[in-house]
C-alpha cells in the first residue's frame, strides 16, 4: 500500500521532476529504514515477542481510555 501511495504521488507531481524525483528519494528511503526495523524482528526464532511488540501500545491506550471512563461513571 506504501508502494502505490508513492506511485501515485510521483505521477501527480509529474509537472515538477525534481518534486517527484525528492519525494520519492526520500520514501525510498523510508521504506528502506522501515524494513531494516521490522525484517529481524519478524524473522526472529520467537514470532509470538514481534506481535507482542506491535499489540502492546494499542492495548495499553484501550486500557488506560476504559479505566478514565470507569472512573468518571463513579462520581
Amino acid at each position: 500500500m506504501t508502494v502505490a501511495s508513492v506511485a501515485g504521488i510521483t505521477l501527480v507531481m509529474s509537472d515538477l521532476p525534481w518534486l517527484s524525483h525528492l519525494v520519492l528519494a526520500i520514501d525510498s528511503a523510508f521504506l528502506v529504514v522501515l524494513m531494516l526495523l521490522i525484517i529481524p524482528y519478524a524473522f526472529s526464532s520467537t514470532r509470538q515477542g514481534f506481535l507482542r511488540h506491535i499489540f502492546y501500545f494499542p492495548h495499553f491506550l484501550m486500557l488506560l481510555v476504559v479505566n478514565e471512563d470507569s472512573n468518571n461513571m463513579d462520581g
